[in-house]
């Protein structure tokens, strides 16, 4: 089992996966040989900030603080513990 890989799977199943902003984009395509027009669909990604999945970062930083939190509040239970003072 590799570790990264574990991380990774274990990271994913606290934030989910990352979905940037998509929208969809309809346009209407002349058809020469018909006479008609064609509808054509498909989904963009927002361009700049707009895309970005501010839910998804902003978890992504909590997670970070508490992991942070949990080691500093750590380390100074075990300094107060060992005796030794800074």
């Amino acid at each position: 089992m590799n570790i990264v890989s574990t991380i990774r799977d274990w990271v994913s199943s606290i934030l989910g996966t990352y979905e940037p902003i998509e929208y969809t984009v309809k346009t209407l395509v002349a058809d020469p040989i018909n006479g008609g027009a064609i509808s054509q669909q498909y989904t963009v990604v927002a361009n700049g900030v707009a895309g970005v999945d501010w839910e998804y970062l902003v978890t992504a930083a909590l997670l970070l603080v508490v992991i942070y939190s949990v080691f500093r509040l750590l380390g100074v239970l075990l300094q107060a513990v060992s005796g030794v003072g800074r």
